[in-house]
C-alpha cells in the first residue's frame, strides 16, 4: 500500500514536471518564431489620390513597407504603413505621396532616414503638417490656363500694357544685373534689422500712416503748393538770364569790395575805433537822445510857425518888401536863453548887422539872421518866468562825443 502510494506520488511529480517543460519551449518557440515581424504608424494626408492597400512604402527611393489600409475622415485621410521590426524612422519624419509618373499608382515616401535620435514609436501618427500631396496634372495645367488667361490679351495685356511694363522692366535691367543683385542683397541684410526692432517698426509705419491721412486731407492745399511752385520754377527759367547776370555782377560787386577793403584797412580800422567811440556816448546818453527825438519835432515845428517869412515891412524909402516876421511867446521858458544862444551865439551883433545892412539896402537878411536878432533882443539877460517849464535839449553835439 505505502509502495502504491509512493508510485502514485512519482507519476504526479513527473507529469508536472513535463507540462511545464512543455510549456517553457512553447513560449520560447513563439517569442522567437511566432511574434509580428512588422509594426504600424499612421500618417494623415489631406487627401490621397491613386493610393491603396498594399501600395508601397518607400525610404531613400527603395521599397520598405507597404499600406495596410486607407481609412477617410472628415477633412483628413489616415494611411496605416506596415514597416519591418528592424527599420526605424526619426520622431519628426514626414510622409510624402509621391506619383512617378502620370497614370501609375502612387506610394508613400518617409523623409528623411534615420541617423539617430528619437524614432517613430508603433502606433505613432504623422500629423497633417508633415504631411505632402503633390498637385494633380490637371490642377496644374488649370493653373497654367487661367495664368495665361489673367496675362493674355483677355485679360491684363488687353491693351498692351504688360507688354509694355515687361519692355520697361527689361531696359531698366538690361546691364545692371549686379546693381539689382546688391539692391536684393542689401535689402536682405536689412530685413534682420527690422524684425529685431518690431515696435519701432510699427511705430514708424503708423506715423507714416498719421502723415498720409494728414497730406490727403490737405490734398488741395498740396496742389496749389505744387502749382506755385511749378509757376516760380517756370518764372525763375524764364528770368535765367537776368539772374545770371545778377548774381554776376553780385560777384563783380563783392570783388570791388574786398579790393577796397583790403586797400583801406588802415583807414576803416580808424573809422570803425571812431564809430565805436560815438556808439558808446549814444549809449551813454540814449535817454538824453529818446527826449530829444521826442520834443526836437515839436520845438522845430513851433519855430517854424514862429517865422513868418513873407511879413509886410518898410524901408527907407518906404517902398514896400517881403520881411521876416517873429512871432514869440512873453513867457519864455526858463533856460530860453540859453538854448538860444546855442543856436544863435551870444553876440547880438553877429545877428543883427545883417538886418541894419539889408535896412540900409545893402543887402537881404535871412529868415534865420532875422529870428537870432529877436531872440537874442528878446532873451538877453532874461531867465524866463517863474515856475516856466525848461526848454528841451535839443543840442546834439554832444552826444556825438563833440562837445
Amino acid at each position: 500500500m505505502l509502495m502504491t502510494r509512493l508510485l502514485t506520488r512519482r507519476i504526479v511529480l513527473l507529469a508536472a514536471a513535463a507540462v511545464t517543460a512543455v510549456i517553457v519551449l512553447v513560449t520560447a518557440l513563439v517569442v522567437v518564431f511566432g511574434g509580428p515581424d512588422e509594426y504600424h504608424i499612421t500618417a494623415q494626408f489631406p487627401e490621397t489620390p491613386g493610393l491603396y492597400n498594399d501600395n508601397t512604402v518607400d525610404i531613400l527611393g527603395v521599397p520598405t513597407g507597404h499600406i495596410d489600409s486607407v481609412t477617410p475622415h472628415a477633412g483628413y485621410v489616415d494611411v496605416v504603413i506596415a514597416l519591418p521590426k528592424g527599420v526605424r524612422v526619426p520622431a519628426a519624419a514626414k510622409a510624402v505621396l509621391v506619383a512617378p509618373n502620370p497614370v501609375s499608382d502612387r506610394f508613400v515616401e518617409l523623409t528623411p532616414p534615420y541617423t539617430g535620435g528619437a524614432t517613430l514609436a508603433a502606433g505613432a501618427t504623422i500629423p497633417l503638417a508633415r504631411t505632402v500631396v503633390p498637385l494633380e496634372l490637371d490642377q496644374v495645367f488649370s493653373s497654367v490656363d487661367n495664368l495665361s488667361k489673367s496675362l493674355g490679351p483677355a485679360g491684363a495685356n488687353e491693351d498692351g500694357e504688360l507688354s509694355d511694363a515687361l519692355h520697361a522692366m527689361a531696359q531698366l535691367a538690361s546691364g545692371n544685373g549686379a546693381t539689382v543683385h546688391r539692391a536684393i542683397t542689401t535689402i536682405s541684410q536689412a530685413l534682420p534689422a527690422l524684425t529685431q526692432h518690431p515696435e519701432e517698426l510699427k511705430q514708424l509705419i503708423t506715423g507714416m500712416d498719421s502723415l498720409t491721412r494728414t497730406l490727403a486731407t490737405h490734398d488741395k492745399t498740396i496742389d496749389s503748393l505744387y502749382g506755385d511752385l511749378a509757376t516760380v520754377t517756370q518764372q525763375f527759367a524764364a528770368e535765367r538770364s537776368t539772374i545770371a547776370s545778377a548774381v554776376t555782377n553780385l560777384q563783380a560787386g563783392l570783388s570791388e569790395v574786398a579790393a577796397f577793403i583790403k586797400a583801406n584797412q588802415a583807414n576803416l580800422g580808424s573809422s570803425i575805433k571812431g564809430l565805436t567811440t560815438t556808439v558808446s556816448a549814444v549809449m551813454s546818453e540814449q535817454k538824453s537822445l529818446i527826449q530829444t527825438f521826442d520834443n526836437a519835432a515839436l520845438g522845430f515845428q513851433n519855430f517854424n510857425n514862429a517865422v513868418e517869412p513873407n511879413g509886410p515891412c518898410q524901408t527907407a524909402t518906404a517902398a514896400p518888401h517881403n520881411c521876416a516876421t517873429l512871432w514869440a511867446r512873453i513867457d519864455l521858458p526858463s533856460n530860453a536863453a540859453q538854448i538860444v544862444n546855442e543856436y544863435c551865439g551870444d553876440n547880438v551883433a553877429e545877428s543883427m548887422i545883417p538886418i541894419l545892412a539889408a535896412t540900409a539896402g545893402l543887402g537881404r537878411a535871412s529868415a534865420t539872421d532875422t529870428a537870432c536878432g529877436a531872440e537874442l533882443g528878446l532873451v538877453q539877460g532874461r531867465t524866463g518866468a517863474p515856475g516856466a517849464p525848461k526848454a528841451p535839449d535839443l543840442d546834439l553835439s554832444h552826444y556825438l562825443g563833440t562837445k
